[in-house]
C-alpha cells in the first residue's frame, strides 16, 4: 500500500521555514537540515556551514520527510558529525 500524497498546495506563493529537524557538528562546522513548505509537499535542506550549496530534496509524504531526513543524518554520523 502507498502512503497517503500530500496535494499540490493551492495557494503557494513562496517556501516557508516549517521547522528546524536537526543539527550535528564536526570540527567547528554545522549542517542544519530544515523543513521547508513547497508546492508539491515538503523540502528537506541541509545548508553545511562552509558549503555554498545545501543538499536538497521534495519529498510528498510525511513517511518520505521522516526517512529522508533520518538517512542524511546516519549518513552524515557515519562520517564522525556528531550531535
Amino acid at each position: 500500500m502507498r502512503p497517503p500524497r500530500i496535494p499540490q498546495r493551492e495557494h503557494f506563493n513562496e517556501p516557508e521555514l516549517l521547522s528546524p529537524a536537526w543539527t550535528v557538528e564536526k570540527v567547528r562546522r554545522t549542517a542544519d537540515c530544515q523543513v521547508w513548505s513547497h508546492q508539491f509537499g515538503f523540502e528537506l535542506r541541509l545548508p553545511v556551514s562552509g558549503d555554498n550549496l545545501p543538499r536538497t530534496q521534495v519529498v510528498c509524504s510525511h513517511e518520505d520527510l521522516i526517512r529522508v531526513q533520518e538517512e542524511w543524518r546516519k549518513a552524515l554520523e557515519a562520517k564522525g558529525w556528531n550531535t
